[in-house]
């Protein structure tokens, strides 16, 4: 996204009129990595009936249910992310399939503490005092992943990046 910036903010489609999208993909690139923040992208959704081309608008997605003055306020579920429990950004987006909505299609860094945000993580395997010739990874730690509800979370126009054209 940040070796070409353009397409993403130029190419955003809305409901209530023309916002600027334009250097947000820049800001945040230059946050996180002056800040050293941690960040999961999840791009992945959940599964639907791939079966049926209208299928994917019936999913629990993550979507857009308004566009305001302050942003977007989605809801649904975005799968699969890494170590998310650790992050402090999920890199929200889309692996375009057909059938997506403009409803569907957001492009975000949102903050993990962010009002709304629940994370639904898979139980560790981790195992500190097991024997590393046996279980080597296991005692190394684990990245924990997981899903996350956005259930009607508010997302600033400054932390979007691209919505609404598929």
């Amino acid at each position: 996204q940040v070796d070409d910036q353009e397409p993403w903010a130029e190419n955003s489609r809305f409901k209530n009129g023309h916002r600027d999208l334009s250097g947000n993909i820049q800001r945040h690139w230059e946050e996180v990595t002056a800040k050293d923040l941690a960040v999961s992208p999840m791009f992945v959704d959940v599964q639907y009936d791939r079966g049926r081309d209208d299928a994917m608008a019936e999913t629990p997605m993550l979507s857009i249910i308004e566009e305001n003055d302050e942003g977007i306020v989605v809801r649904g579920w975005k799968a699969i992310g890494t170590s998310i429990p650790f992050v402090n950004n999920l890199l929200i987006g889309n692996l375009w399939r057909p059938g997506q909505t403009a409803e569907q299609t957001v492009y975000a860094m949102v903050p993990l503490a962010t009002p709304g945000v629940s994370v639904v993580a898979r139980e560790s395997r981790a195992q500190p005092d097991a024997d590393p010739y046996d279980r080597p990874l296991a005692t190394l730690g684990d990245e924990l992943d997981g899903m996350v509800y956005f259930d009607n979370v508010l997302i600033p126009w400054a932390q979007v990046q691209h919505v609404g054209n598929p």
